[in-house]
């Protein structure tokens, strides 16, 4: 049996990692929202829901980005602090 605080860092890592389907497609709802919004407020029909929807894919791939560096980086540094690497 692993120690407790390794079965923890796992489940902590799937619950993050499950969020990662969610980030992309919220972003882009987000987006789209703002754009039509825009859309109505200066007259402009489809233009900026479209610009926007296209800002929140590309803000939400990179937070998913972010997130998977930044998690690697911490999972290196608990193997070196464990001695493994």
């Amino acid at each position: 049996m692993p120690p407790p605080r390794k079965r923890f860092d796992v489940w902590s890592r799937v619950a993050i990692y499950s969020g990662f389907g969610m980030i992309i497609p919220s972003a882009v709802v987000a987006g789209y929202l703002i754009g039509r919004f825009l859309d109505a407020t200066l007259h402009t029909q489809p233009i900026l829901a479209l610009v926007f929807s296209l800002a929140g894919a590309g803000a939400g791939t990179f937070e998913v980005i972010r997130l998977v560096t930044r998690m690697e980086e911490n999972a290196a540094n608990d193997d070196s602090e464990d001695g493994k690497g």
